[in-house]
């Protein structure tokens, strides 16, 4: 929020600011918990399914974001986009935090 004072100054608040670290807090939480859920529902569910456990996550992932559905070179494209996409974060982000350790 931008105020406006008397000496024709913008005074900027950092209200919006907090708003969204909650948000990044409440979202990030989300993302844990769905991580543990899908941990324990791994780990605890029985023995007898015919799927071992890379299966499982392949499958869990398919029917996560909806792969399932899809074609199999749209299902090629979307993998492929999630390839470049993480390799685009894990690239920057080993520049940034070795840019951030240098100093």
């Amino acid at each position: 929020m931008v105020k406006k004072t008397d000496n024709s100054s913008f005074d900027v608040s950092l209200s919006n600011f907090d708003f969204s670290i909650r948000y990044l807090r409440l979202w990030i939480s989300n993302l844990l918990g769905a991580f543990c859920y899908m941990i324990c529902i791994t780990f605890l569910r029985g023995s007898g399914s015919d799927m071992n456990w890379v299966q499982r996550k392949i499958y869990l992932y398919n029917v996560t974001f909806g792969l399932y559905m899809l074609d199999w070179w749209e299902r090629y494209l979307f993998n492929g986009l999630v390839v470049v996409l993480m390799w685009f974060v894990a690239y920057n982000g080993t520049r940034y935090f070795s840019e951030l350790f240098k100093r």
